[in-house]
């Protein structure tokens, strides 16, 4: 995956008045060096959902999963296997790449003109929280 340069997450910060969105967007971007072949199902889940701010919990409601199956699903010591249904839902709600999510192969995020959309939602989301802070 290709991340945006600095330059282009602050025109991004620039146009919507927002100082925090180059850490922010970067933070949801950038995730650490692993090699996610050796990680179970479980790890994978964690780690989306840490890695989208959101717990598991919240993870398994977005994709519409209850928490008894959820829980299950997040096991880190076991391989556990999901349908191809649930992987599908579980990629879309945490907008990751299904096939590494289902294996631990390719690029964890999504396409970039994906990604574009995303930055370019969490900038304007950031802009909505900031002005309410304020």
């Amino acid at each position: 995956m290709v991340l945006p340069s600095c330059s282009t997450l602050g025109k991004c910060c620039q146009a919507v008045a927002v100082d925090a969105c180059a850490t922010e967007v970067q933070h949801y971007l950038v995730a650490p060096r692993k090699d996610w072949r050796k990680s179970t199902l479980g790890e994978r889940i964690k780690h989306v959902a840490d890695m989208r701010g959101v717990s598991l919990n919240k993870l398994g409601a977005l994709a519409g999963i209850a928490s008894g199956p959820m829980s299950r699903l997040s096991r880190k010591d076991e391989q556990i296997a999901a349908s191809p249904e649930t992987l599908v839902k579980l990629a879309d709600a945490a907008a990751v790449n299904l096939t590494w999510l289902a294996n631990g192969v390719g690029p964890i995020e999504r396409a970039a003109a994906k990604d574009s959309f995303a930055i370019l939602q969490l900038c304007r989301s950031l802009q909505v929280d900031s002005a309410s802070n304020r």
